[in-house]
């Protein structure tokens, strides 16, 4: 038997945009909708990627019930709570990777890294070849050595300092700029 991919590729007809509102894109994406509903022919698979998604239309809703629907978001960090998301991604991916994090080094990490999921698989494969097979748990002094402030970063540690109440510690993130 044959199988195909279908990959829609960055959709932005199904956003919350001047595209996505427009009847001609309302019209069309429901009689995809319906294409969807009646089932593909055998051996055919659909893929659909989208950086914006309307979450309050119908075709959302509906392909949330009849298919498999998966989201990657990136987590906002402009909302209180985002450092829990990351610390999530951060503890998985390290632990496949055998690595465990000290409580101070992930809050460290997080901070240093923000929410870019490409710099915090590149930064969890410095600090695994950094520690060798020897040593698997990362402690702060690691994460301080190894992992760069990145722009981001340098705010969030900055804050993290006053915070903490080290005004002379606030200017150590400010001197390695």
């Amino acid at each position: 038997s044959t199988r195909k991919a279908v990959w829609l590729k960055g959709c932005s007809f199904i956003g919350d945009n001047v595209t996505g509102r427009s009847q001609e894109t309302q019209a069309a994406i429901e009689n995809l909708l319906e294409y969807i509903k009646d089932g593909l022919p055998e051996g055919v698979h659909l893929l659909l990627t989208a950086y914006e998604v309307d979450r309050r239309r119908s075709f959302y809703k509906t392909l949330t019930k009849i298919a498999l629907v998966e989201e990657y978001n990136k987590p906002d960090i402009s909302k209180d709570g985002w450092q829990g998301d990351v610390a999530k991604l951060v503890r998985d991916a390290a632990k496949k990777r055998g690595l465990t994090f000290e409580a101070s080094a992930l809050d460290l990490f997080v901070n240093r890294v923000s929410e870019s999921s490409k710099q915090i698989m590149n930064e969890l494969d410095k600090l695994d070849l950094y520690l060798g097979q020897e040593r698997r748990s990362v402690t702060a002094d690691d994460v301080t050595v190894m992992v760069p402030l990145t722009r981001t970063g340098v705010i969030l540690e900055l804050g993290r300092a006053i915070e903490q109440g080290g005004a002379a510690r606030s200017l150590y993130p400010i001197e390695r700029q």
